[in-house]
């Protein structure tokens, strides 16, 4: 990650204690971080990060479903810079 190869990262089960300090770890590194606290009481989250020299955030939906307990659906929308290269 130090090494700034991944353009985009997800992360589930992030707590919201750790948040802070991701943001500020990984927004040093030129990342932009989007959460999403589960619902029903649940202290963890959905975490997704980009670059922001190539991906600029256009929407962010969330859809929440109940199924043995809290889920979530998180989705992002960006679009791609002209210097962006995906594998």
């Amino acid at each position: 990650m130090k090494r700034g190869l991944a353009q985009v990262v997800c992360m589930q089960e992030v707590q919201s204690d750790h948040l802070k300090h991701l943001v500020d770890v990984f927004g040093s590194m030129g990342y932009e971080v989007v959460y999403q606290a589960r619902t029903g009481g649940k202290t963890d989250g959905c975490l997704i990060m980009f670059k922001k020299d190539y991906f600029k955030l256009v929407a962010k939906k969330t859809f929440c479903f109940y199924r043995n307990g809290s889920n979530l659906l998180f989705i992002i929308v960006f679009p791609v810079s002209v210097n962006c290269w995906i594998l």
